[in-house]
Parts: structure tokens; C-alpha cells; sequence
């Protein structure tokens, strides 16, 4: 990758309009989960703001990596091969990796009926990994298909199908 003397105005733009987005999408991840048990129960969630925004993050987050790729990106500060150049490496590498595969899985949890969806939420709010269940009050979520099975099928109702309620 090549080094620069700073980051250029598109660099820093991205920055902050993918933060930006990032928060967002953090306070709207519910209106996402009623859209789901809406689809879950047969009915259209028509347009859901927090998956248009995962979209965009998706699509942003490719474009700021392919503008470093090309444009460069300042060296860390510090000695280069120190512990701390090290950590702020790998720590960008994770940042980024998280910035694509957050959205990804709730994007095929949302459009391929892929059961990623509360590993999603987990990267996504883990002190708050509950969710209100009618009549039952609070409860933990399964991190596996909803009656702790694997996923073998694909679909909007994958879930409902493990449990015989299709």
C-alpha cells in the first residue's frame, strides 16, 4: 500500500459519513427486527431504514477501501515493527472487517433468509442481546435457529420451518 503525507478530502469524507451511518444504523436495529417478524409472518415490511443504511455502509466501506488501495494512507505514528504501530495495524484491519461483515450478515439475513441474523445483533448490540417475545416478556437470544437447530433451509421463514410452524 503506498504511504502519503495525509489523507486526501474523499479520505476523510468517507471517514466520517460511514461513522455517521455506522451510528445511525446502531439506533435504528430494531425497526429491522419488527420488519423481519413482519416478512416471518407473511406480511411486506416495505421499506426498512436500517437495511438501506447497511446498504449504503456496505457500498461505502468498498469504495474508502478501494480509494486507500489506490490513494495510499499515512504511515502509523511511532517505530515501524514497534507494539504499538503493530496493534494500530491489525486494529484498522479489524475495524474494516467488521465495517464489511456486519452488513453482509444482516443483508443475508434480511434478503436470503440466511439464520445470521442474531450473530449480527450480537456483533451489533451485545448488552442488549434480548429480545420481547409476545406474551413471554424479555428473553435471551439463541445464537442457533430458533429451536436451537442448524438452518437447512433458505427463505424469509427459514426460522419457522425448523419449528414446524410452517
Amino acid at each position: 500500500m503506498k504511504t502519503t503525507t495525509g489523507y486526501s478530502g474523499l479520505q476523510i469524507a468517507l471517514h466520517w459519513l460511514i461513522a455517521v451511518l455506522i451510528v445511525t444504523a446502531w439506533f435504528t436495529g430494531e425497526g429491522a427486527g419488527e420488519a423481519m417478524e413482519t416478512i416471518e409472518d407473511g406480511g411486506t415490511a416495505g421499506f426498512v431504514p436500517h437495511v438501506a443504511i447497511g446498504l449504503a455502509i456496505l457500498a461505502l466501506v468498498v469504495i474508502r477501501v478501494l480509494v486507500r488501495l489506490g490513494r495510499g494512507a499515512p504511515a502509523a505514528v511511532g517505530t515501524p515493527g514497534s507494539l504499538a504501530v503493530m496493534a494500530s495495524d491489525w486494529g484498522h484491519r479489524l475495524i474494516y472487517l467488521l465495517m464489511i461483515a456486519v452488513p453482509l450478515g444482516g443483508l443475508s439475513t434480511f434478503f436470503l433468509g440466511l439464520d445470521v441474523g442474531e450473530l449480527h445483533a450480537v456483533v451489533r448490540r451485545p448488552a442488549e442481546n434480548r429480545v420481547w417475545h409476545r406474551g413471554q416478556g424479555w428473553r435471551q437470544r439463541p445464537l442457533a435457529g430458533r429451536c436451537g437447530r442448524p438452518v437447512t433451509r433458505f427463505g424469509p421463514r427459514a426460522g419457522r420451518a425448523l419449528c414446524g410452524a410452517d
